[in-house]
């Protein structure tokens, strides 16, 4: 459906074998994306999230998106995965609507297949993205139902027409040829009454992608233990100079989640800029503990440590960060004034020169320095 290619036995093996170099390029794309996301540390363990915990997220996710296609509200950026502390009335609740949306669809099949085919494409297009191979934390996420709603929207695209009925045959009495005008009409009345409403809606979301602080805000304001974007707003409150203020987010995005690495480096970042130097190194080592391959919790704390006079090791942190990053530019930059404060002003070049090479542009004041310096000489 809607090709009908399927009405001919025969043909079977030739619908599949022209599909089989698009299988192809997805299974090519398919092992890509897991060697990026498992080089990145992003694919979750059965310790962390067990096949239950998976399975039991995936029925809620695909209620939940069902209901925010309807009446798209709580929208938020990330959801947070719920764990173990699903509630059991939610995943019965969503067995039920899932049960009954799929028993209609196969029942309705002979005068309306679209509605299976709808349903499956909806139901089919979601599993790689419900968390049944879990990338990340969140629980589900708005952009994952791009491709699957299309299934919901072909059954709305013929179902509409079908719930109006067909136009009335010749010779049709009066009140025969008026049913199927008076379902159009009240179908139009309805798009007419949504329409604005929608657009409404649409408006109000929009306020809360103005920058990054209200986008967190949301996602704040509409779930519940939401470490990233505690983390995310922190961030943002440092950056506007609010400092003071970001500390408590920090703090709570450690709470939830402890080996939040990120989390404990912002939180560097936050007393640091507060001028709480010791707070900071603290932090910053807190962040690398989780992880040692931090590349920017390496760098501030190199910086903090060379504020403390601690240049030796700092030296050793903007070299580690270069092996695990060599085009990070700051790496170099930094590395570059380490190495100008012990006037070691050939290393110091050479180091400002490379990260230029790697689109990062030296402080100023630095860059004089060693102009300067060379001149003296």
């Amino acid at each position: 459906w809607p090709l009908e290619r399927l009405t001919k036995r025969s043909d079977l093996w030739s619908l599949v074998r022209e599909k089989i170099p698009l299988f192809a390029l997805s299974a090519a794309s398919a092992v890509v994306t897991l060697a990026a996301q498992k080089a990145g540390g992003a694919i979750a363990s059965l310790e962390h999230y067990s096949v239950g915990v998976r399975i039991a997220n995936a029925l809620v996710a695909y209620a939940t998106y069902l209901s925010k296609t309807l009446w798209p509200t709580g929208l938020a950026l990330p959801y947070p995965h719920p764990g173990a502390t699903l509630a059991a009335w939610k995943l019965l609740g969503a067995i039920a609507i899932l049960a009954a949306l799929t028993s209609l669809a196969v029942r309705a099949r002979r005068g309306h297949p679209y509605l299976l085919f709808g349903w499956l494409w909806f139901v089919g297009t979601l599993v790689p993205v419900i968390g049944l191979l879990q990338v990340g934390q969140q629980a589900m996420a708005d952009r994952y139902t791009y491709v699957p709603l299309i299934g919901l929207f072909v059954m709305l695209a013929w179902g509409i027409p079908s719930a109006a009925g067909p136009l009335p045959a010749g010779g049709a009495t009066n009140e025969e040829a008026a049913k199927p005008v008076r379902r159009a009409t009240g179908l139009l009345a309805v798009t007419f009454l949504l329409a604005p409403v929608l657009t409404i809606a649409t408006w109000l979301q929009l306020r809360h992608w103005q920058d990054e602080m209200t986008l967190a805000g949301r996602a704040l304001a509409v779930t519940r233990n939401n470490a990233v974007a505690h983390n995310q707003l922190g961030l943002a409150l440092t950056r506007r100079g609010q400092a003071a203020e970001a500390l408590p987010h920090l703090a709570q995005a450690i709470e939830i989640r402890p080996g939040f690495a990120e989390a404990h480096n912002n939180l560097g970042g936050a007393h640091a800029a507060l001028g709480q130097t010791q707070k900071a190194i603290a932090a910053y080592r807190d962040a690398l503990q989780r992880n040692p391959d931090y590349p920017e919790a390496l760098i501030n704390l190199g910086v903090a440590l060379a504020g403390t006079g601690g240049l030796d090791e700092a030296i050793g942190l903007f070299e580690r960060a270069i092996r695990l990053r060599p085009d990070y530019g700051k790496a170099h930059a930094n590395l570059a004034a380490a190495e100008f404060t012990l006037g070691r002003l050939d290393r110091s070049r050479e180091e400002i020169d490379l990260a230029r090479r790697f689109g990062f542009e030296p402080p100023p004041d630095l860059v004089r320095a060693i102009a300067a310096a060379e001149r003296s000489d």
